[in-house]
């Protein structure tokens, strides 16, 4: 499922930022930050905002971008920026907490089947510091050295913070069959 779409972020269907479509932008990358967003935030409304904001920023920065993994890299850390900034929002702070019953399946299909079992939503459940990292690594096959430059973290961080994260998992995920 397309969770952006050109009329959606407001963007012209012609605009040409360094010569590239947004649109051919928006479509490549639409998903796979929102499933950043919603692992960052976990609500689906504030994700679909943070999507937004993104490609909003997108077409109004004077940025220009070396190849494509430089432009992923930027998209990747405007969406976790963007997903501090809606968590320390005293919008956000004062809003009251509504549980909304979500169903993955309902809204995109991840690649595997993991995502339609118990593993997902224990991983959506670890603390924001740790699900992010998680999401990168096995969501979007991001390697270490990846993560470090989309987040802006060091190395022996995303290390232990994946580390401590597969030890919480284990133990979230002890005396489930997978079989």
């Amino acid at each position: 499922m397309k969770h952006a779409t050109l009329s959606e972020v407001g963007l012209c269907y012609y605009y040409r930022k360094n010569n590239v479509m947004v649109e051919e932008v928006v479509r490549k990358y639409s998903d796979m930050l929102y499933r950043l967003a919603l692992a960052k935030t976990g609500n689906t409304h504030d994700a679909e905002d943070i999507i937004q904001e993104v490609f909003l920023k997108l077409v109004t920065s004077n940025k220009s971008f070396n190849d494509d993994e430089h432009q992923k890299a930027w998209l990747i850390r405007v969406t976790i920026n963007a997903g501090k900034n809606l968590v320390k929002s005293s919008v956000k702070q004062k809003e009251v907490a509504i549980t909304e019953s979500y169903n993955l399946a309902d809204d995109f299909d991840i690649k595997t089947l993991e995502t339609h079992s118990l593993v997902y939503p224990a991983v959506m459940s670890l603390d924001e510091k740790y699900r992010v990292i998680i999401h990168l690594f096995y969501y979007e096959d991001m390697q270490i050295t990846d993560i470090c430059k989309a987040t802006g973290l060091g190395e022996n961080t995303v290390k232990s913070r994946l580390h401590r994260a597969r030890n919480i998992l284990k133990e979230k995920l002890k005396g489930v069959d997978f079989s």
